[in-house]
This record gives C-alpha cells, sequence and structure tokens, in this order.
C-alpha cells in the first residue's frame, strides 16, 4: 500500500477550477491578445467543407497552425488557393472551446510577395463600399437589344477579338472600340477618359469594360479608384469583364454588372436570335392557351347557370341574350390581343431585319473588296489594273480597275 497524502486545494489558496473555465481564461487571454495578427506561410492540407468554410494549415519549416477561412471570406478573395502556395494572411487567433485547439481566424488572404498592393486593394474596397459604390441601388439596367456597344479594351489583346466573334455571332450591333492600355502607368487614365469619352458620345447604349486574365498587378489599372470613380459616374451602363472567374477588381464591385470572362460579357450584352424567335413563339402560345382556356371557362360557367333555370321564357332570352353580348366581348378582346401580339412581332421581325448588315444591299448599295478580302472604303486604296469584288444584294461581281478618281 502507498501512503498518499491529498492537499486541500483551499489549503495552498489556490482554487479549483473546471476545465472549461480554464479554457474560457485561455480563450480570452488568447483573443484579446492577438484580435489581428498579419502572417506568412505555406499552405498545407487544403479542403473546401460542403458549409464552403475553408480549413487548412499555415506552416513554416519550425511550426504549423490550424487556420480556417469562412465561406463569406473565401468568396471575395483575389485568387484560388491550394497547397504548397505561399502566402500573406490577414486575421485574429481564436480558440475552438470543445477541442481546447487555437487556430487562425482568416479574413483576407494573397500570394506571398504582393502584401503592399493587396493592402491597398483591401483598403480602397472598404473605403468605397462605406460610401455606397457597390450599392445594388445604384446598378443601371443592362439593355436588352443594344443598337450600339462600346468596348474598351486593348485593340490588340485576345479579349476584344473574343468578344468581336461572340456578338456577331448573334446579332449585329454597331461596336465602337475604344482603345486603351490595361496595364502599366498610363492605363488608369486611358481608361477613365475612355469612359468619359463614350459618356459624352449620346449614342452608346452599354459598355464593357474588360481585358484578359493576369497577375494581381496586371489587372492593378482596374483597382484604381479614379477608375472606380468614372464606372460610378457613367450613365452608359457597364459590364465588367477583367481576367478570369476568380479574378476579382474594384471594377467588378462598382460595375453594374460583373461577367467571369470578356466572351461571356459579349454572351450576356447580345441574345441569341433564335431565342428571341423561340421565346415570341413561347409568349404566342401562352397567350392562346390563356384565351382558350377563359372562354373554356366561361362557356361552363353559362351552361351550369342555364341547368339552375327553371324555364321561365323570359329568362331564358335574356341569359341568350347575355351570352351573345359576352362571346362578342370575347371575339372583340381576342381579336384586340391577337392584333397587338401579332404588331409587336412585325415590329420584331422588322428589327431583326434592320440589323440585319446586308439590308442595306437591298436600297441598292453594294460592298467593295480588294483581292485579300478587305473592305475598300478609299480609291486610294487600289491601283489601275486590281482585281476587285463587288458584292450586290443578289450575287457579286468580279471587276478590273480601269481607272479611279
Amino acid at each position: 500500500m502507498y501512503n498518499m497524502e491529498i492537499i486541500a486545494p483551499e489549503k495552498t489558496g489556490i482554487k479549483l477550477q473546471s476545465v472549461s473555465e480554464i479554457t474560457t481564461k485561455i480563450k480570452n487571454l488568447i483573443e484579446s491578445n492577438f484580435s489581428h495578427v498579419y502572417i506568412f506561410g505555406e499552405i498545407s492540407n487544403f479542403k473546401v467543407a460542403t458549409s464552403g468554410h475553408a480549413y487548412f494549415v499555415l506552416k513554416d519549416a519550425e511550426a504549423t497552425i490550424d487556420a480556417v477561412m469562412f465561406r463569406e471570406a473565401s468568396r471575395k478573395l483575389p485568387m484560388k488557393p491550394a497547397d504548397g502556395m505561399q502566402v500573406n494572411a490577414l486575421g485574429r487567433i481564436s480558440l475552438y472551446k470543445p477541442r481546447g485547439s487555437y487556430q487562425i481566424v482568416i479574413d483576407t488572404m494573397e500570394p506571398r510577395g504582393l502584401g503592399s498592393l493587396f493592402i491597398e486593394f483591401n483598403k480602397l474596397k472598404e473605403k468605397l463600399a462605406k460610401e455606397g459604390l457597390f450599392d445594388e441601388i445604384y446598378k443601371k439596367p443592362i439593355p436588352f437589344i443594344p443598337r450600339k456597344i462600346g468596348i474598351i479594351t486593348s485593340p490588340t489583346g485576345a479579349a476584344v477579338r473574343d468578344m468581336l466573334r461572340v456578338i456577331y455571332s448573334r446579332f449585329s450591333p454597331e461596336v465602337v472600340i475604344f482603345p486603351v492600355k490595361v496595364q502599366g502607368d498610363e492605363a488608369k487614365a486611358e481608361i477613365k477618359n475612355a469612359i468619359e469619352c463614350a459618356n459624352q458620345r449620346n449614342d452608346i447604349d452599354v459598355i464593357i469594360l474588360g481585358r484578359g486574365g493576369g497577375s494581381l498587378e496586371d489587372l492593378w489599372a482596374f483597382n484604381e479608384e479614379i477608375v472606380a470613380r468614372a464606372i460610378f459616374a457613367s450613365e452608359i451602363p457597364i459590364i465588367s469583364a477583367v481576367g478570369h472567374e476568380i479574378d476579382f477588381t474594384i471594377a467588378d464591385f462598382v460595375a453594374d454588372l460583373r461577367a467571369p470572362t470578356p466572351s461571356v460579357a459579349a454572351e450576356l450584352v447580345v441574345p441569341k436570335k433564335e431565342d428571341l424567335r423561340l421565346m415570341l413563339q413561347t409568349l404566342h402560345i401562352r397567350l392562346s392557351n390563356k384565351i382558350i382556356a377563359m372562354v373554356k371557362q366561361k362557356r361552363q360557367i353559362l351552361f351550369h347557370i342555364k341547368k339552375r333555370l327553371i324555364s321561365p321564357k323570359k329568362r331564358l332570352e335574356d341569359m341568350r341574350l347575355k351570352i351573345d353580348d359576352t362571346t362578342n366581348k370575347l371575339n372583340f378582346l381576342m381579336k384586340r390581343m391577337l392584333e397587338n401580339k401579332t404588331m409587336t412581332l412585325k415590329v420584331h421581325r422588322e428589327n431583326l431585319r434592320n440589323l440585319n448588315p446586308l439590308a442595306i444591299l437591298d436600297r441598292g448599295y453594294s460592298i467593295v473588296h480588294d483581292a485579300s478580302g478587305k473592305i475598300i472604303k478609299s480609291s486610294e486604296h487600289v491601283q489601275t489594273g486590281d482585281s476587285i469584288s463587288v458584292t450586290l444584294y443578289t450575287g457579286a461581281l468580279n471587276c478590273e480597275v480601269r481607272s479611279k478618281n
């Protein structure tokens, strides 16, 4: 047997406490002293739960710390985290009482090496958000079928080619390119001036502001305050289409609509002709079905009323007159409704016809191409003896330049 003496806590002057009490004190001590920490390290074991919260480990050569990033914060990241990525993170230290373990709750993070830019991005974002520049109440609607589209982008990049390809595969609106630099020191001023220039024209229905993907530094022109304020001041609705789907810029938050890529922006601004035709057909069918159902319902009501009549001749005659009157009214309403829909359909068809670039040829005009297929706009672009082709409304002519004026 062992001789054991248990010392009562009250004899030592130490208060006996529960695990929860001790853990709570440690939690308060940690969280009050580490409410804001700026930390760097390597991401490891990155996982996203079904709730949307991200769980991972931040480590360096000598230590690790558990980290969590809640769904709301994860959705605002300007990059996609992955194992092995070196990051700077801003957050707070917290203790999870059920396990008695501490972790860092991250509010935002960035690829390592871009610390100053990332901090500047978040400061400006917070500033403009407080001023209301991101509020939905200021978002302008995008026109359904714009007649003239302004595109502010680099004239030599792949983004402008992608947008034009999508636009002209769907409709044939007029497109005005406002060429600007999309990165570098001069880009922000050129983008601002292009937005203001488009607003001064009074003929642009919608603006696409875009460029292809790139690093945070490459996209920085779209995080500048003067660009954000120019977007907010624009009377013309603006679609921001900067970078790829995972890229977010200040322009995205201020714009009236954000598109994940330039190609998607073109899809959003110009509907397909087939989609419009299908929509009109669907509306026509739904209207016809509703009218038929309404007439059927009224006939059933009249039938039941007729069955309840005791057979007074006068009452029966009155009901017959009422039936005729109701039928005439229904026929009149149906005719008016069908006429209105027919007129609407005619207007849409006429609009579709007018938007066809070949419609102008029907009025006696023609299009002249040189041997390479390039459109000739001036006699200075051809020489005597050159072969040219002339596209007419019906057919084409192959010609030789005999002389020019």
